[in-house]
C-alpha cells in the first residue's frame, strides 16, 4: 500500500516534469540526470507559486501554516528542481 504523502509527491513531481516536457514517472530503464532539463527563474518562481497554491489544498500542509510550506518549497525545489538556465 502507498502511502498518502506519495500521492503529493507524485502530483508535484508530475507538474515537474510536465513544466520541462518530460514524462512522470520517467519511462522504464531510465533516470532524469541534472543536466536533463532546464529552466529560467522565471519558470522556477512560477512553479514554487504552484506549488504553494496546491500544497494550501493538501490537508496536512494546511494545518502547517504558510511558512512551514515555504520551507517545504524550499528544500523540494532544491532537491528535485531543475538546473537554471541564463534564458
Amino acid at each position: 500500500m502507498r502511502h498518502k504523502e506519495s500521492k503529493y509527491f507524485d502530483v508535484i513531481a508530475t507538474e515537474l516534469c510536465r513544466r520541462v516536457g518530460l514524462p512522470f514517472p520517467p519511462p522504464e530503464g531510465t533516470k532524469y540526470e541534472v543536466d536533463t532539463a532546464t529552466w529560467t527563474e522565471a519558470e522556477e518562481t512560477d512553479f514554487r507559486v504552484w506549488m504553494k497554491a496546491y500544497l494550501k489544498t493538501v490537508p496536512m500542509f494546511k494545518r502547517m501554516g504558510v511558512r512551514y510550506i515555504d520551507k517545504e518549497i524550499m528544500w523540494f525545489v532544491f532537491q528535485h528542481g531543475w538546473k537554471l538556465s541564463d534564458g
